[in-house]
């Protein structure tokens, strides 16, 4: 079985060619210097997220992040003998409630340091992601080695490291930060399967890859292949790459744990439907909002000027195996964007893919103005002036970073979910209107329930043709399915909304609370006739 693209000379890596420049800009040449320097980037890496790592995740993606939490209260729940009744039903009820749309490795990971920290405790979700994430760009900087010299690697890493909006979404509590460590993982060993093909290397990296698809599917699927495909194009057409042996075997192992999940989620437990129904819009193609919202969200995460400088680049690229990767990764990105076309379009953390594809993109131009600086007969005056500018660059925006999350207040926030959870007995049957789907309330309040759509819900439901009904009826068919006991409306909710809603209800059942806050209606006692 031929196993691997039999590239030619003038296509392998130049890595070994860098091999021979004598003099390095930013490493040290000796072994044991350029495994402190690198060291100690990542040490730091690590360090700069450790600040207020306890806080509340009220301060980026606070839904996906709460849901999270939800999802590992009620695994630590499960085990926890000492934790009162009705605190054990409501977790779990909250775990009922939320669909799984990847496998909860990581939520799971969490709950068992719960018990061995015996509490929830925010900084261990923020720990365990952070980590994720530097590892991660262990496996970058690798990659950057096989296709770029040392320094242009470091450079890589640190962007990969240090980008200011990477550090803010490492310290999540969401899948991305595993399925980005486990996806750069993956596209090391198919780079080290490409440069040297064995049967042995290409199983190694289908399994690798395979953890990648199945711990977030949509997102890591696309750059994979894509890279994949890239390198058998090295040696013959896209078709005779996709028909070939090795790809149909790569693909198989790659993609069976999550087609195995898929259909368990989609035809069983029936909870993945509707999450691919609310990503994929291909009538937003024609949209010109889709396109102004992609590069908004991409201007956000990356920002336009390392967006020039990865296309440069790209331009600059002379190697042939290191510019299949790169296009293979760039094709990757843009047919992802081009299917999920609703989150590209406004979620920013859709765009993390993209950090290390940046990354990688930037070595062929930071291998030419550093090849340039290298030329200097006094060597020592560009080498510092590089590391002071790196290093500036580094901490201007981190010291930013630092200052909001020392002036980041939640507990206003927090106070009013535990007050209204207290008002309501933290009951396991609530309809919630609030933002985030209600999970804040869910999470501090500890109470229970359905979420009332908000006006871009109805907005998404209208987009995929499902019927959208009127606000009795749709009450009435809550109260039918759920028994709720109440309507808990939090006033920082949606105001022409939260008004018409508060009208009717206030017709048909009694109110428990209304405060400045929120406003609480006891489905349980329903307005009399007397009264309307």
């Amino acid at each position: 079985m031929n196993t691997g693209p039999d590239l030619e000379p003038h296509s392998m890596p130049s890595s070994s060619n860098n091999k021979k420049v004598a003099r390095a800009l930013l490493l040290p040449q000796r072994r044991l210097g350029h495994i402190l320097v690198m060291a100690a980037v990542f040490a730091a890496a690590f360090a700069a997220r450790l600040y207020k790592i306890d806080q509340p995740p009220l301060d980026r993606q606070p839904t996906r992040q709460y849901r999270s939490l939800l999802i590992a209260r009620g695994y630590y729940f499960r085990t926890l003998d000492a934790a009162p009744e009705w605190e054990k039903h409501v977790a779990a009820r909250n775990l009922s409630r939320l669909a799984l749309h990847e496998p909860p490795i990581t939520e799971y990971l969490v709950s068992l340091t719960y018990r061995v920290v015996h509490g929830e405790h925010f900084w261990v979700s923020r720990s365990f992601c952070s980590l994720f994430w530097v590892i991660g760009g262990v496996f970058c900087y690798l990659i950057a080695r096989k296709i770029a010299s040392p320094d242009a690697a470091l450079l890589c890493t640190v962007f990969y490291l240090f980008l200011p909006y990477g550090i803010k979404a490492s310290r999540t509590f969401q899948p991305d930060p595993l399925m980005i460590m486990v996806m750069l993982a993956s596209l090391y060993a198919i780079v080290c399967y490409a440069i040297q093909p064995s049967l042995r290397a290409l199983l190694v990296a289908a399994i690798v890859s395979a953890l990648a698809i199945v711990v977030k599917p949509p997102m890591s699927f696309f750059p994979i292949f894509g890279a994949f495909i890239a390198f058998g194009t090295l040696r013959r057409n896209i078709l005779k790459t996709v028909l070939s042996r090795r790809f149909i075997l790569f693909a198989f192992i790659a993609l069976l744990p999550c087609i195995l999940y898929g259909v368990y989620g989609m035809f069983v437990a029936d909870f993945l439907r509707r999450p691919a129904e609310n990503s994929i819009f291909p009538q937003l193609l024609l949209q010109s909002r889709y396109w102004r919202g992609w590069s908004y969200t991409l201007s956000f995460t990356v920002g336009y000027r390392a967006l020039c400088g990865a296309l440069l680049g790209l331009i600059l690229c002379r190697n042939a195996f290191a510019r299949a990767l790169l296009i293979g990764l760039w094709v990757g990105y843009v047919v992802f964007g081009l299917v999920f076309t609703c989150g590209i379009r406004t979620h920013a953390y859709y765009h993390l893919i993209l950090i290390p594809i940046i990354g990688l993109s930037l070595t062929p131009l930071a291998d030419v103005v550093l090849g340039a600086l290298r030329q200097s007969p006094r060597l020592w005056l560009p080498r510092i002036a590089t590391w002071v500018v790196l290093l500036v660059t580094v901490w201007r925006p981190l010291r930013a970073d630092f200052e909001a999350r020392a002036e980041a207040d939640f507990d206003e926030t927090i106070r009013l979910r535990e007050e209204v959870g207290e008002v309501v007995g933290h009951s396991a049957e609530t309809i919630i209107f609030d933002r985030h789907f209600g999970s804040i309330l869910k999470y501090h309040g500890k109470v229970s329930g359905d979420w009332w759509p908000s006006p871009s819900d109805l907005r998404r439901w209208a987009l995929q043709g499902r019927p959208v009904k009127s606000d009795e009826d749709r009450l009435d068919e809550m109260i039918e399915k759920q028994s709720p006991e109440f309507f808990i409306i939090v006033a920082a909710s949606y105001g022409k909304t939260r008004k018409k809603l508060s009208e009717m209800l206030a017709k048909r059942y009694r109110t428990l609370t209304d405060t400045d806050d929120y406003i609480i209606f006891d489905l349980k006692k329903p307005v009399g006739p007397s009264e309307e």
